[in-house]
């Protein structure tokens, strides 16, 4: 049988100080339905966030359920973020209520993600990022997860 494996998906769409991105919704809607569809993720260990994805949210959403399975060790844990990124310091996921001036208050930097997640001692961490700055720069900043 297979081991647990949690699945975490981010898409922002809509931002009081950018463009907006319409196509994260799909995304979002077309990885969910990926997901369940080939029973890799059970509903039950599954986050999505498309609404309510200002910075105050997504952090508490996302620290709920890592508290929620904390004690679990599931197996592998699948993340994936579609919407405006950005590298300086660190990757930064750009959330909805991003401002300049506050920019660590108003993204989730990669290290932010890569703590919550090693503390559930996951075997594998996969992350997919469909967003603007998260190519090549992005893995030579990435650190290993254990």
């Amino acid at each position: 049988m297979a081991g647990k494996t949690l699945g975490i998906l981010i898409g922002v769409s809509e931002y009081r100080n950018l463009d907006p991105l319409p196509g994260c919704k799909n995304d979002l809607a077309a990885m969910r339905d990926f997901l369940i569809h080939s029973a890799k993720v059970e509903e039950h260990n599954l986050l999505v966030i498309g609404h309510n994805t200002n910075s105050s949210d997504v952090k508490g959403t996302l620290s709920g359920f890592v508290q929620k399975h904390s004690g679990s060790t599931p197996d592998e844990i699948f993340f994936y973020f579609t919407g405006h990124g950005m590298l300086t310091d660190d990757f930064y996921f750009v959330l909805s209520d991003y401002v300049a001036s506050q920019e660590h208050a108003t993204t989730l930097a990669n290290n932010e993600v890569d703590v919550m997640f090693k503390s559930l001692s996951p075997k594998l961490m996969v992350k997919v990022v469909d967003a603007c700055q998260s190519g090549i720069s992005y893995e030579q900043v990435a650190k290993p997860l254990c």
